[in-house]
């Protein structure tokens, strides 16, 4: 897309939050790079798509993110599992998108947004992922800085 103001990876692209900003983030006139394990919804919107499955191991690489990362300007995690065993949580909120947040661009930028919260007062299953890893690593990643403008 040219004149597009920037390329941006939604990782969980086929969710209900995912999809609303991958329309959202397209009308406004970025190229969107839409992620999720189930693709085939996507490219039928419209959407230049990358299967990735955080759970898988390769995911939980930089190297499998590189490639795929040319151009992007942003990236925004709305990835996640609300009930799932914990080494699957630990793939998707923590392993693979630390790895994809190494993986990154000099300069890239971007969202983190969860459902899954990480409230210090209120324990969820999924609370002690968001706040020992996916949320963690996101914040001390230098890309927090640069955000959508």
């Amino acid at each position: 897309m040219s004149g597009a103001r920037g390329r941006v990876l939604i990782l969980g692209a086929d969710g209900f939050i995912g999809r609303h900003l991958a329309f959202g983030l397209r009308a406004q006139g970025w190229e969107v790079l839409a992620s999720a394990r189930r693709v085939t919804r996507l490219k039928r919107m419209g959407f230049d798509v990358l299967k990735a499955d955080l759970t898988h191991r390769k995911a939980e690489t930089p190297g499998f993110w590189r490639p795929h990362l040319r151009g992007v300007t942003h990236v925004v995690n709305a990835a996640g599992v609300l009930s799932a065993p914990a080494h699957i949580a630990e793939s998707v909120h923590v392993t693979a998108p630390e790895a994809l947040y190494q993986a990154l661009p000099k300069g890239a930028g971007g969202v983190l947004i969860s459902a899954v919260g990480i409230e210090r007062d209120r324990f969820r299953p999924l609370s002690p992922c968001r706040r020992g890893g996916g949320a963690r690593s996101w914040l001390d990643h230098p890309s927090r800085r640069a955000g959508f403008g």
